[in-house]
């Protein structure tokens, strides 16, 4: 039965591929007043993930828009932005060798996934 709501789930799936993803833990402040990062944990998850097209910078604001910028469809993982208040990082996606932070993470309009905007981190 048609549930009249475009699915390409399976169109994500045929392209997508283990990608590894970083999970950072809860800084803490040292005795100096300094935040030190949590120690992080890196995992694998199928998703697909490309440089980002004209029209998902579109919905990033204007000081966001940039060539370092990917998107990424996901499943079976719930990816997290930065938490200030928490202490806590956001997670990182990899893409050719190099790692972006996850700045949006929503449920995919098309389909059962987590579509993720990331910037390229600068370390």
């Amino acid at each position: 039965m048609s549930t009249g709501r475009l699915d390409l789930s399976d169109a994500v799936e045929c392209v997508a591929e283990d990608v590894r993803w970083r999970r950072w833990g809860a800084s803490s402040t040292t005795a100096e007043g300094l935040r030190a990062p949590g120690a992080s944990t890196i995992s694998t998850a199928r998703g697909s993930v490309h440089p980002a097209p004209g029209e998902v910078l579109d919905r990033l604001p204007p000081g966001q828009r940039s060539n370092r910028t990917v998107v990424g469809y996901f499943s079976g993982v719930e990816l997290r932005t930065v938490d200030d208040i928490g202490g806590t990082r956001a997670d990182e996606i990899e893409f050719e060798g190099e790692w972006f932070e996850v700045e949006q993470a929503n449920r995919w309009r098309w389909g059962n996934y987590l579509e993720v905007i990331a910037q390229r981190v600068r370390r």
